[in-house]
């Protein structure tokens, strides 16, 4: 007679999962400590530097109008320049307390920057409205109202151009610039018409407008720089992170790391390539639309996005040492199950995986000299992506009649040798002929040179 048995064999993965988790730990934690800093202040380093290039050009363009000036005016300007100094020296402050910080991230920068930058507006807004109060006490009592409108026009004017030449307004604040722009234009009309009150007011405002602007667009330039170089810096060091583990060492049934080292672009099924060539198509895409990519998106970028690829990495990584477990656990149910047979009489024709791909089943035939024939698959389970599981088929061939009862001893006795090897069987699906009659040829294989489970068998995988 003829019998088709089925049964899943399992093993136990919670402490499997316990070390892997352990190890992505060790492995992620230990190469940002040491790849962190020297990009960092790298980034760091080109952001002072950026706001001290602005901050000489500033000085630049109100000291060559101080000379024009009388003392009320010299005094405005030299307020504008020790606003900006302070500025300057927040920043500096900033990035050196947060160099210093073992902890510290370009965001925690922003953050801070930020928040010293507002303080900064709202503290300079007011002394500007007193230095206004003080300039009108002292313009009706020494001068005309033409000639104070014309000075402010001149300081407003130079603001303004330094404005467009040092930053990308239209980007950060759109419209805000032009709005402002305007009101200067008006001042100068009414200037030209004789509307000298009327003038002086309105360019008042537009310096007012564009001193806040001013440090507004620093802020906002300040803040994308830190989120654009946090978001790259952290890509950059995720890709050299796969780049570096594109193989890493296996884990046995006991726990213990081997020296076996599972290829993660064969064990993922191709994964692991997938998520290399869509990070690194990431990191392109911050550079090409670099002058367009809005700050929110950074902060998306680096805050949401990264943590889903590295967590999907390690996920690829988990799944590739499981199927590389799975597929070491198929050859070694399979050989169990021929030790079973053969101490039945039965002798082994052939033996390895389909194709010679270790990913896919284990295959065994044997024959008896009374003519049986028993073929063994060890097939990837249904959750074998999941936990160590994987399902053993054996199918029995007669060419003389036997009884059921000698079809279940026989199973009886497979599963016995592999309760000895601590595989828990199910209990088997019973047929009375196979659901498929075709067999497929399995050709020796030859791949797995190191085996990540202990095998006896080596002459016949």
């Amino acid at each position: 007679m003829s019998g088709y048995k089925r049964a899943t064999v399992t093993i136990g993965e919670e402490e499997y999962r316990r070390l892997h988790e352990a190890d992505m730990k060790r492995r992620f934690k230990e190469h940002s400590k040491e790849d962190k800093t020297p990009g960092q202040m790298a980034e760091l380093t080109h952001t002072l530097r950026d706001v001290e290039s602005r901050q000489e050009a500033l000085e630049r363009a109100l000291n060559y109008l101080d000379a024009d000036f009388d003392w009320m005016g010299a005094e405005l300007v030299q307020d504008i320049l020790t606003q900006n100094a302070r500025c300057y020296q927040t920043l500096t402050t900033i990035i050196e307390e947060t160099a210093s910080e073992s902890n510290a991230s370009l965001a925690l920068l922003s953050q801070r920057f930020t928040e010293e930058m507002q303080k900064e507006r709202e503290h300079y807004r007011d002394h500007l409205q007193s230095l206004f109060q003080r300039f009108d006490t002292y313009e009706q009592r020494e001068q005309s109202k033409a000639e104070a409108a014309r000075q402010w026009l001149r300081q407003s004017a130079a603001l303004a151009d330094f404005i467009q030449k040092q930053f990308d307004h239209e980007r950060f604040l759109p419209g805000k610039f032009s709005r402002i722009f305007s009101n200067l234009h008006l001042g100068q009309d009414n200037l030209a018409q004789g509307f000298y009150e009327s003038s002086l007011q309105t360019s008042q405002q537009a310096f007012l407008g564009l001193s806040d602007l001013r440090m507004e667009l620093e802020q906002r330039t300040v803040e994308w720089q830190t989120e654009y170089a946090g978001a790259r810096n952290a890509l950059t060091q995720f890709i050299a992170e796969l780049e570096r583990n594109s193989s890493v060492n296996a884990f046995g049934l006991e726990g213990e790391e081997l020296p076996a080292q599972v290829d993660l672009a064969y064990w993922s099924n191709g994964k692991y390539g997938e998520l290399l060539d869509k990070s690194r198509q990431l990191l392109n895409l911050l550079s090409e639309d670099r002058q367009s990519i809005p700050t929110q998106e950074l902060k998306r970028t680096h805050r949401e996005l990264l943590p889903i690829l590295v967590d999907r990495f390690e996920s690829i990584i988990y799944d590739a040492r499981l199927n590389a477990l799975n597929s070491q656990l198929r050859m070694n149910i399979a050989e169990r199950a021929l030790q079973a047979l053969e101490n039945q009489g039965f002798k082994l024709n052939e033996a390895g995986y389909t194709h010679q791909d270790m990913r896919a089943a284990f295959m065994a035939s044997l024959d008896n000299p009374d003519g049986s024939r028993v073929t063994i698959e060890v097939l990837p389970a249904e959750k074998s992506k999941q936990e160590l599981s994987n399902e053993l088929v054996v199918t029995t061939n007669h060419p003389y009649l036997k009884t059921e009862h000698e079809a279940r001893l026989l199973w009886q006795e497979l599963c016995h040798s592999l309760h000895q090897y601590d595989l828990h069987v199910s209990r088997p699906e019973i047929h009375a002929v196979p659901p498929h009659t075709t067999t497929e040829y399995v050709e020796p294989s030859s791949r797995l040179s190191k085996a990540l489970v202990h095998s006896e068998r080596h002459r016949n995988v």
